[in-house]
């Protein structure tokens, strides 16, 4: 076995996985360039998860929730609502390793297990790129809403699977 592929996993999310995982999700929305949204956008993102949330996720039944391990370590996770792709993030020091991409498959091959045909997201600007390289379709602009008074723009995405 590739000695990189041993260090390598993607499992089942944990409650005592919450505080890593948010670490993830601020580094890697903190590491969104300033040309895909302003300041206020991103602080909001940043901010939108706690670990107590993040552990509220994991323990909810209608979600799979998954987390890519590197050397023992937390780097990256996503969640699979049904036949929609909540999240996938990966933290900025371990982008590029195909850690989203394993993520990706795993929540792919999840929804087709359960029946489903093809697989909806919304993307952020940045991550748009990445999904288009993994075979999604731009079904046009969107919205995800932050909280009560503000969204930022997305892509609205699918893919048969």
């Amino acid at each position: 076995m590739d000695s990189l592929a041993s260090r390598r996993l993607i499992r089942l999310g944990r409650p005592e996985d919450a505080e890593a995982l948010q670490v993830v999700h601020e580094a890697a929305v903190s590491a969104v360039p300033a040309r895909f949204y302003p300041p206020e956008i991103v602080s909001a993102w940043r901010n939108s998860i706690s670990s107590l949330r993040m552990s509220s996720y994991m323990a909810d039944p209608g979600l799979l929730f998954l987390v890519a391990r590197h050397n023992g370590a937390a780097v990256g996770f996503g969640c699979l609502e049904g036949r929609h792709i909540r999240a996938v993030y990966v933290h900025p020091g371990h982008g590029r390793q195909g850690f989203g991409h394993a993520l990706l498959q795993a929540l792919e091959k999840a929804a087709r297990k359960s029946g489903f045909e093809c697989v909806f997201l919304r993307a952020s600007l940045n991550a748009a790129p990445f999904y288009v390289r993994n075979g999604y379709t731009d079904l046009g602009p969107g919205e995800f809403d932050l909280c009560v008074d503000l969204s930022m723009p997305c892509r609205r995405m699918a893919k048969a699977v």
